[in-house]
């Protein structure tokens, strides 16, 4: 009910056009997506919108709205659990806009140490209540470890949650800014005719090829790094935190996995 308060006011015309109309639409598409999964309907662009609240739910998401708001289920297969959390988070689902963050346990033999992996949605997930798990999560996390396809660099999302989300900035006044490590993935997806982009000869061996382009990946992934804290820093920062920002887009660890 709140979400289509919230979208039926922010659907009616306006008389301010600024530069502000493209955040506006992102705002509509967003909220848009998620009334359509939980009413399980398609919604006009155009056409007047109907009395969202006079729509019946589907029983699935009724049964939601109406538990606990916590549900706590027992698998003994793992294909079996699977299964059962594609139900809340697939995007195609009814229910992922009321999944506000799912936790798994278990006897993991590569977390037998005590170690928690969490698996964060991206800031710009269409569900604001993972957005703010997210948010909460990067202020306290000791560990933070950034995925990013090789073939792109740090792609807008990333870049966004490192400047504007002040990423970069919350880990050093935290003292956290040794926590940061970056990961490329798909460092073996490469094509043999771009050899000579990184000055090897045609027939060259593969792995020597896959590893020039990993450290091609790794050397423009920290020259992004640091022109984000140029940005920063220009808007005016102290020495001493900028001083540590730099540190951090020089000395971050940056892995490739394939």
């Amino acid at each position: 009910e709140e979400d289509s308060d919230r979208f039926i006011r922010a659907a009616e015309p306006g008389e301010d056009e600024s530069d502000a109309e493209g955040v506006m639409k992102r705002m509509l598409n967003a909220m848009r997506k998620r009334i359509e999964a939980v009413l399980s309907l398609r919604l006009p662009d155009d056409a007047p919108w109907p009395d969202l609240r006079s729509l019946t739910l589907p029983a699935a998401v009724e049964q939601v709205l109406s538990g606990p708001g916590r549900e706590v289920r027992t698998f003994d297969d793992p294909k079996e659990m699977q299964a059962h959390l594609k139900t809340f988070i697939r995007g195609d689902g009814a229910l992922w806009p009321l999944v506000r963050q799912v936790t798994i346990v278990g006897p993991y033999e590569c977390l037998r140490g005590g170690i928690e992996l969490v698996d964060l949605p991206g800031t710009n997930d269409p569900n604001e209540a993972r957005v703010e798990v997210t948010r909460e999560f990067l202020r306290s996390a000791p560990f933070v470890w950034l995925m990013f396809p090789m073939v792109r660099g740090l792609t807008q999302d990333i870049q966004t949650l490192l400047h504007k989300e002040k990423l970069l900035r919350t880990l050093v006044l935290s003292g956290s800014y040794q926590a940061l490590s970056l990961i490329g993935t798909k460092a073996d997806d490469i094509d043999t005719p771009v050899a000579e982009q990184f000055g090897l000869p045609e027939d060259c061996e593969l792995a020597e090829l896959i590893q020039a382009y990993q450290q091609h990946a790794i050397t423009n992934a920290r020259k992004q790094l640091e022109d984000m804290v140029a940005d920063l820093v220009g808007v005016g920062e102290y020495a001493e935190t900028a001083q540590q920002m730099y540190a951090l887009a020089r000395n971050a660890p940056i892995f490739t996995v394939k």
